[in-house]
């Protein structure tokens, strides 16, 4: 082919996509409490999202990385991952579903309060603003399925989830407290460690994080495991991922980490992750798990194309 009609389609192509993502919406919604919510969130509304189809909104929790009392750093961070980020973001764009993201504070003076993973500290926080943070996420929901019905979208009244690391498991937990307004989800780099849906194991209670023993008690409704069952879960980690947050205080009390090791293992990979797999296998024979060869605590292309396909399929399912 002529070198100049090659770079004439290269560069058509590339005008042609700054044109697509010129077309993208990003809306900063500001802080309701009266429709529940504390905080602002990000919801980014693709160019491809369709108003004549029936859409799902994709909802990823923010994930900072570190404890910081500025709140303009979790706001700008939030943002850069609604408008950017490899996950949430590429998923959004290639399965054409808006997308929220939370603006969740992570504080340093309460280090402790881990509530990008929705920990045990921060469900149980009782004070304004961090009060019930997952609620607050079930009102950002509401309010943004509001916004784009408005904008002439169709949404569904259940919603799609991903999460790695610790938004990953802020997605693992949250779906179990929620299982009637997720219809799917995705968890990647979650440390080997899942909550159960159930109780307890070997006469050993397993409490919030760990699994449902008082979750009537935090939630003040029994738990439905049968709508836990009806999502659809893909679960992930990496061979070599040597990230372990259950070994951090600031993500596990030593109560937790000593049950954790003495019922589900110490290691992390590959005997924490198989012995979890196991017992989620025998409740829950549905749930996808992979293990990737040759990745740590990070994504690759054969993870995104898994994640594209189980959606997809998700999204078709009755």
């Amino acid at each position: 082919m002529n070198r100049f009609f090659l770079a004439l389609i290269i560069l058509l192509v590339e005008i042609s996509f700054i044109s697509a993502q010129s077309l993208d919406t990003l809306i900063e919604i500001a802080a309701n409490p009266k429709a529940g919510f504390n905080y602002p969130y990000f919801l980014f509304i693709p160019a491809e999202c369709k108003k004549n189809i029936n859409n799902y909104l994709l909802v990823e929790s923010n994930n900072t990385g570190s404890p910081n009392d500025t709140f303009s750093v979790h706001e700008n961070a939030a943002k850069l991952q609604a408008q950017s980020g490899p996950l949430g973001n590429s998923l959004s764009r290639q399965l054409h579903l808006p997308f929220l993201v939370p603006v969740f504070p992570r504080p340093q003076k309460e280090w402790k309060v881990y509530t990008h993973m929705l920990d045990r500290d921060a469900l149980l926080w009782n004070k304004e603003p961090m009060r019930r943070i997952d609620l607050q996420l079930v009102a950002m929901i509401h309010d943004a399925i509001t916004i784009l019905k408005e904008k002439g979208f169709q949404l569904h009244d259940q919603v799609l989830m991903s999460g790695y690391s610790s938004s990953g498991v802020f997605a693992n937990r949250f779906a179990l407290l929620h299982a009637e307004l997720v219809k799917a989800y995705s968890a990647g780099g979650i440390n080997g460690i899942l909550i159960m849906p159930f109780s307890q194991y070997n006469n050993e209670k397993l409490e919030y994080p760990l699994g449902t023993d008082d979750y009537q008690e935090i939630t003040g409704q029994p738990f439905s495991f049968e709508a836990f069952e009806k999502i659809h879960q893909f679960l992930y980690m990496g061979e070599t991922d040597s990230n372990d947050a259950v070994q951090m205080d600031d993500g596990y009390s030593n109560k937790e980490r000593e049950i954790i090791y003495k019922t589900f293992g110490k290691t992390m990979l590959p005997d924490r992750w198989f012995a979890c797999q196991l017992h989620y296998k025998i409740a829950l024979p549905n749930v996808q798990f992979r293990t990737y060869s040759g990745v740590g605590h990070g994504m690759n292309e054969d993870i995104m194309r898994d994640l594209i396909r189980f959606y997809s399929s998700a999204i078709k399912s009755e």
